[in-house]
């Protein structure tokens, strides 16, 4: 009988969406706007870290792009002598 009323409760997570996935528990879901709100706190305060070392030094920071797509769409991070650029990798989104 306990497995029943606990399948009961969680028959929302169970539910099988217009895709054909399960939907997302909230749990889970909470976890992912957590890891989100970490990963900005983490690049914000590693942007002005950044920028207050290298600002102390006379260094400014590079924000032109290495070029444009042919649809004018800027891409990558330009170069400038004396000047530094700050590049973050592997942020991932999980999409169901």
């Amino acid at each position: 009988m306990a497995t029943t009323e606990k399948k009961d409760k969680n028959i929302k997570d169970q539910e099988i969406q217009t895709t054909g996935y399960e939907r997302r528990g909230e749990g889970f879901q909470n976890n992912l706007e957590l890891r989100e709100y970490v990963y900005d706190t983490v690049k914000g305060l590693t942007d002005r870290a950044t920028d207050l070392a290298f600002g102390k030094l006379g260094i400014k920071r590079v924000e032109k792009p290495a070029g444009y797509y042919a649809t004018g769409e800027p891409y990558g991070t330009g170069v400038v002598e004396d000047g530094y650029g700050v590049r973050y990798m592997g942020k991932t989104k999980t999409i169901i």
